[in-house]
């Protein structure tokens, strides 16, 4: 079975959240313009089961999810989100068309869920248990095959982790909770990221994304990828990510008695300086793979980002802009947008990239943005070829250019009016060999059943995490 990644958002509001940046319409044009898959999670209710949204509209969120879909190039899902104090969850359905049923109790939701068919996903699971977080003792596998460990709520894998969940209304962080608690107490659950945005922007970077291991971009595969637990997380940079043990991958379990090979494929977007596999809630090994991640390198090929925006509250910029390369080749080009859009690459080839963009700068307003405030975007470039590549940038009029072996060397950032207003920069390029980590190692049974997972974490702190491997033996 040939298996692809695909890149996609399942935890958008809009409407029901009062966005500044559109509605669910809008929404569904701006997933399609950078994602492969794309699922709604309006606001069903306001925190209790007795209280419904005034705002919610099943046919209007069905409509635009049915209108959307277009098998092999744009898979969407209908859902949405249901709160209280014994935890968040998103119900996803398969087919369109779903019934609507505002359940009583956390029991009636599970009770509608298996009667509709559908997808529960417990987000930020890692608040308290009682407020908001996960009671893994309600856990169903078969309901819940996945759960979102990081949105711009924060991590939920763990206490003692990066991204912390300190919302202030919301916060703190608990163990209980969290994603390494509940596979601790014996759970199988996969792990997504998404964004939870209440800024009508799906796949907001750096806001989490989820990559689903599915044979093909059609509904039924997603799906089915979704049910097996053949996802992985990441926190915005899209990281390509292999992990198996026994040539068995992620989300599976399977019988092994003695002695286990696993294997784990990194290919991230800047320089790696942690790939650890976890198991049993334990390190069990741990790679610096950028020891000297920034010492110049003549050897490639380069992951090479570009960043235009900034300018503070109110700086509103429509940008066009394209790059080429001579003496190398692109190889690929990434997005990593944000809002407000629109944000989009119109024309691609290996030796150039073009994209129009609108950005705008914000002060801090945890509708639109959790984790960055900057109101920018970025591209990253794969380019084959030398440190004598040479690349052109023309961005509003202004022409940028360095070789990748001057960008080796550092950073350039370029003032499109004055200080305080809108910039771009060309970030250092890094050699893919500083971005990429290929590890095999051999292990024994600890006990009745062993878990792995792989968590990844990238110099400018983005990180990713595979949804675990469980063997019994």
């Amino acid at each position: 079975m040939a298996l692809h990644t695909f890149w996609g958002e399942m935890h958008t509001h809009t409407f029901c959240g009062n966005s500044v940046f559109g509605d669910i319409e809008q929404a569904s044009a701006t997933a399609r313009e950078h994602l492969d898959f794309w699922a709604p999670g309006e606001h069903l209710n306001l925190g209790g089961y007795d209280a419904p949204h005034p705002e919610f509209d099943w046919e209007r969120i069905t409509r635009v999810v049915k209108q959307a879909h277009l098998p092999g190039e744009f898979v969407t899902f209908p859902g949405f989100e249901i709160a209280g104090a014994d935890g968040d969850f998103n119900a996803y359905f398969a087919a369109d068309d779903p019934p609507q049923y505002l359940p009583d109790s956390l029991d009636g939701l599970f009770d509608y869920a298996r009667r509709s068919g559908a997808l529960l996903i417990p987000h930020h699971t890692g608040y308290k248990v009682g407020a908001r977080g996960m009671d893994w003792t309600r856990h169903d596998p078969d309901l819940m095959p996945l759960m979102e460990v990081f949105s711009m709520h924060g991590s939920s894998e763990r206490d003692d982790g990066p991204f912390p969940m300190d919302l202030g209304w919301m916060g703190p962080r608990a163990t209980a909770g969290t994603a390494l608690a509940g596979l601790m107490a014996g759970k199988r659950f996969g792990l997504i990221a998404s964004s939870d945005g209440h800024n009508g922007y799906p796949g907001a970077y750096p806001l989490g994304l989820v990559a689903a291991r599915a044979e093909a971009k059609t509904r039924e595969a997603i799906w089915q990828a979704l049910r097996a637990r053949r996802t992985y997380a990441v926190t915005g940079d899209r990281v390509d990510l292999d992990f198996d043990v026994d040539g068995h991958g992620m989300g599976e379990a399977f019988p092994a008695a003695g002695p286990r090979r696993i294997a784990a494929r990194v290919a991230g977007l800047d320089a790696l300086s942690a790939v650890e596999i976890i198991k049993n809630g334990r390190v069990l090994h741990h790679r610096h793979p950028d020891a000297d991640a920034r010492r110049p390198d003549p050897e490639g090929p380069y992951c090479l980002r570009i960043g235009w925006g900034w300018g503070g509250a109110g700086c509103e910029v429509d940008w066009e802009a394209d790059v080429a390369v001579t003496g190398g080749e692109i190889a690929d080009a990434i997005p990593c947008f944000a809002p407000p859009g629109p944000n989009r690459i119109v024309e691609r080839s290996p030796s150039a990239v073009a994209w129009t963009s609108h950005t705008s700068g914000y002060n801090e307003v945890w509708r639109t943005n959790r984790y960055r405030v900057d109101g920018s975007c970025w591209l990253v470039l794969r380019i084959a070829g030398d440190a004598g590549a040479g690349l052109r940038l023309r961005i509003n009029g202004k022409t940028l250019q360095a070789s990748v072996g001057d960008l080796l060397e550092g950073s350039r950032v370029e003032l499109m009016d004055h200080a305080f207003r809108h910039k771009v920069k060309l970030y250092p390029a890094v050699p893919e060999a500083r971005c990429c980590a290929d590890i095999e190692l051999d292990d024994q049974p600890d006990g009745p059943a062993d878990w792995y997972y792989l968590r990844v974490t990238q110099a400018n702190g983005q990180m990713a995490w595979s949804s675990p491997i469980w063997v019994e033996s």
